[in-house]
């Protein structure tokens, strides 16, 4: 796999506890995604 690197071209240090934070942070997000999409869908049936 190629490592990723910054804008000024150096190599990503990346730690696993931020790449943990990272997924918590985007399933929290998908979960009130979901939920205001739930939302809408009951608004749109009345």
């Amino acid at each position: 796999m190629a490592r990723r690197r910054s804008v000024s071209g150096q190599p990503l240090q990346v730690k696993d506890d931020d790449l943990y934070e990272l997924a918590q942070t985007v399933r929290a997000q998908e979960t009130d995604l979901r939920t205001v999409a739930q939302r809408l869908e009951s608004w749109r049936i009345q």
